[in-house]
């Protein structure tokens, strides 16, 4: 059986299938590594699956912002995705990703909160 068959026949038969959905994501970007829409597609087909727990819808709109962040280099888009999780979701994984992601970015600094000291922020505001 072809890898990507495969690959479609197991989230077909086990949707949100994380191990499955990051091979096939990278199955495709390593078979057209000028094309990365392929890979994309992976895992935007994945994204709002009704079928699937919070759990690893988190863990699908993270890595899909880490595929852009890190491998598309696209770092606005992969800011948007995270944003889409803000108010969704409420994981520790989610938000050290998140927060790994913009303390990544150059020229920002993220800081803790003066005030009540455990809200992070970026270091260009003054208050919360």
């Amino acid at each position: 059986m072809r890898p990507l068959t495969c690959c479609v026949a197991t989230l077909l038969l086990v949707p949100g299938h994380i191990d499955t959905i990051v091979r096939f994501a990278n199955f495709e970007r390593r078979t057209t590594p000028n094309d990365l829409t392929a890979a994309e597609s992976v895992y935007v087909s994945q994204l709002g699956q009704e079928n699937v727990d919070e759990t690893t819808q988190t863990a699908i709109v993270t890595l899909y912002a880490k595929f852009l962040w890190q491998t598309k280099k696209d770092v606005e888009r992969a800011r948007e995705i995270f944003k889409t999780g803000e108010g969704k979701f409420d994981s520790r994984f989610y938000f050290s990703t998140y927060l790994q992601f913009e303390m990544d970015q150059p020229g920002k600094r993220l800081v803790l909160c003066s005030c009540c000291g455990s809200i992070p922020f970026v270091a260009s505001r003054v208050e919360c």
